[in-house]
Parts: C-alpha cells; sequence; structure tokens
C-alpha cells in the first residue's frame, strides 16, 4: 500500500509486501492456544460471542472471565510479537554475511511485532465492549 502524493491518493499495489503468513502464525496460534489453555474452549467462544452479539443474556461472572480472557489474550499477542521480533534480529545476526537472507529476516522481526499490535488493539476493543457491560 502506497500512497501518491501527486495525486492524493492510496494505492492498495504493495499491500502484499504486508502479508507474512509465518509471522502471522508465530502470532496467532501460540496466543490462541495459551488462552484456551488458561481459561477454557467455553470462555474463548463467548470473547466472539460477547461483543459481536447480544451481552444481556450472559451473567456477570461470564462477563468478568470473558474480559479478563481477552485482556489476556492481547497482552499474550504482544509478548508474541516482541519474541518473534527478537526471533528475527538472532536470524539478522547469523546471516549478515549473506545479504539474499537478511530481507526475510527483517520481514520475520517487524511484520511480527505488526501484527502483534494491529491484534492487540482489536483485543483492546473487544475488552471495552464486554466492559460496557460489566456493573
Amino acid at each position: 500500500m502506497s500512497f501518491d502524493f501527486k495525486n492524493f491518493e492510496f494505492k492498495l499495489v504493495n499491500l502484499a509486501y504486508f502479508i507474512d503468513i509465518p509471522s502471522l502464525i508465530f502470532v496467532v496460534i501460540p496466543t490462541l492456544g495459551l488462552a484456551i489453555g488458561n481459561f477454557s474452549w467455553k470462555t474463548y467462544k463467548k470473547t466472539w460471542l460477547i461483543p459481536f452479539g447480544n451481552p444481556e443474556n450472559y451473567e456477570q461472572s461470564e462477563l468478568i472471565e470473558t474480559h479478563k480472557c481477552v485482556n489476556y489474550m492481547g497482552n499474550m499477542f504482544i509478548i508474541m510479537g516482541l519474541i518473534g521480533s527478537l526471533i528475527g534480529v538472532v536470524l539478522i545476526l547469523q546471516n549478515l554475511d549473506d545479504p539474499k537472507k537478511i530481507g526475510p529476516a527483517v520481514a520475520i522481526t517487524i511484520m511480527t511485532l505488526f501484527y502483534s499490535v494491529i491484534l492487540k488493539g482489536f483485543c483492546m476493543h473487544r475488552s471495552s465492549k464486554i466492559e460496557q457491560f460489566i456493573k
């Protein structure tokens, strides 16, 4: 995605540069596994149902537990992004003698952190939606 200052418009030509499947997998899969393991599959499902559904159908204890799960996931997204960035830095340092291998390592370094920040923001939004219904 680039911005053309001459015509003052966005071009989605370079959007593919923001897609790095290994980085996304590294951030998402462990976070979801840890959230389900730490809370429960039932609570994890509610993290999707409550913010986008009807929260009046749930008890306060369910809302509080779901709120905790969403906050936990947001924090784990950031932690996994930082771990992915550190792994990327190690890969960069291992491949300093071969410039062709530095590019993918830099992508891992940057994209894991990028995905984690985006997903943390999404969790913050869901958390605030749930928090509105906690008395």
